[in-house]
């Protein structure tokens, strides 16, 4: 069994497969959230939630606090955001994901709603650019309880129109992680 471990909004999560593809899916996309063994001692006091992946001919079966649910189909439409955000509905029920971007400024944020390909990710980068931090894009883990939004960052897509855009002005585009460390995941702001 291949396992890896993330440390994502507080929670440390184990990744368990025996699809190295898979694993490796989950890998690129959390970079910025992969510790080691010796971080998952030192920062989890033993509270390590298991997440467990296993493909079979009828689809991926996915196990998570003693529930197995199988996803019919395979993994081919299943992202590894699907899956760590399912984790941690399960961890924090009182935490929402919104589609937007955010970013802030001051321990003060501001998320970008809006549907697919209105611009949320370019504005937030457009202020990236003007000294505001970035906390996500696409996904903005919102407590419901404070109000504070969590940092979710793992990379930002732009389309062809924007990078072209970008390119033309000499403006370079944000690497995988806008944030240094390895506990961007631990950043919130107040709305």
């Amino acid at each position: 069994m291949l396992k890896l471990y993330l440390r994502v909004l507080g929670r440390t999560i184990r990744v368990e497969s025996d699809n190295r593809a898979l694993l490796d899916a989950v890998e690129e996309r959390y970079a910025p959230y992969l510790i080691s063994m010796r971080e998952t001692d030192a920062c989890a006091n033993g509270d390590v939630s298991v997440l467990e992946l296993a493909e079979s001919d009828q689809g991926l079966r996915v196990g998570f606090g003693g529930r197995r649910i199988l996803l019919e189909g395979g993994q081919s439409w299943l992202k590894p955001d699907d899956i760590v955000i399912y984790v941690l509905r399960k961890l924090l029920p009182n935490l929402a994901f919104v589609h937007a971007s955010s970013i802030q400024e001051k321990g003060r944020a501001a998320l970008f709603v809006g549907s697919t390909h209105q611009g949320k990710t370019t504005l937030a980068y457009a202020l990236a650019r003007n000294g505001f931090a970035p906390m996500s894009d696409d996904l903005a883990p919102l407590d419901l309880g404070s109000g504070r939004v969590f940092s979710l960052y793992t990379s930002a897509t732009v389309r062809p129109q924007t990078a072209a855009l970008a390119a033309q002005h000499g403006w370079p585009l944000p690497h995988a992680c806008a944030s240094s460390g390895k506990n961007v995941a631990e950043f919130s702001a107040e709305l």
